[in-house]
Formats: structure tokens, sequence, C-alpha cells
């Protein structure tokens, strides 16, 4: 199911996708909505930037996104 995290006046996708191999939901969101969160890639624009971040399990590639979710789990679960 798709949804979206509102951070500074724009709307940011993230979904949540069931693991298998956990037997557990987590919210996932695109590399894109990080860069907003961590500029950087280290301090966060705000304490709301950190805590939308504390809610987000992993991102992933807008490609990788806009998959299915047995993919994406797939997916993450090779890169972690």
């Amino acid at each position: 199911m798709l949804d979206f995290f509102e951070y500074k006046n724009h709307k940011y996708p993230y979904k949540t996708v069931y693991f298998s191999n956990f037997n557990c939901n987590y919210i996932i969101a695109t590399e894109d909505f990080e860069s907003q969160l961590l500029p950087d890639g280290e301090t966060y624009h705000s304490k709301t930037a950190m805590e939308i971040d504390e809610k987000i399990f992993f991102y992933v590639p807008k490609e990788i996104f806009l998959m299915e979710d047995e993919y994406i789990s797939k997916f993450i679960g090779e890169s972690i």
C-alpha cells in the first residue's frame, strides 16, 4: 500500500512491505527522500526529519520502489 510522508511542503511516497523471512511489515521509502532528510548523508535537517527517518526501515532506488513487494523484500534482504 502506498502512502505519503509530508516534509517541507512536499509529499514523499512510502509503503509498508511484508518481509516473509521476518514475518513482519516494514516501512520503506526512496533514496531520493532519504537525501531530503539527510542532505549530507549524516546530519538531519530538523527534528522532524529525524522522527520520519526513524520510522523507515530501508531506502531503495526509485525503480526498486515501484516493483512488487516480494521483489523489494528480496532486494533488501540481499542488501543487508
